[in-house]
C-alpha cells in the first residue's frame, strides 16, 4: 500500500509568515510565532521521512494568496490555505 503525499503549505521567510498571520482568523490559541511553525513545520517533514511518506511543501507568497482568499470570499485560516495549496 503506497503512502498518501502530504502537501504542507510552507513559509519562506519570518516576513511572508507574519504578512499571511496579520489578517489570520484562528482562533488566538492556535497563532504560532514563526519560530513555533518553523519548528513544528520540521518536526513532520522528518516524521514523514522516517515513514517514508511522500512530503511536498507548497511554497505560499502572501500576496497571491491573500488575493485568492478575497476572490473567493474566503476567510484566512488553515483550512482555507490549505485549500490555495
Amino acid at each position: 500500500m503506497q503512502s498518501a503525499t502530504i502537501l504542507y503549505t510552507w513559509y519562506r521567510s519570518r516576513k511572508e509568515f507574519n504578512e499571511v498571520g496579520r489578517t489570520c482568523e484562528e482562533d488566538p490559541s492556535n497563532k504560532k510565532t514563526w519560530e513555533q511553525w518553523l519548528e513544528g513545520a520540521g518536526d513532520y517533514q522528518a516524521d514523514c521521512q522516517k515513514r517514508n511518506q511522500p512530503f511536498v511543501k507548497i511554497i505560499v507568497k502572501p500576496r497571491p494568496l491573500l488575493r485568492w482568499l478575497n476572490e473567493q470570499g474566503l476567510a484566512n485560516n488553515c483550512d482555507n490555505r490549505e485549500r490555495y495549496a
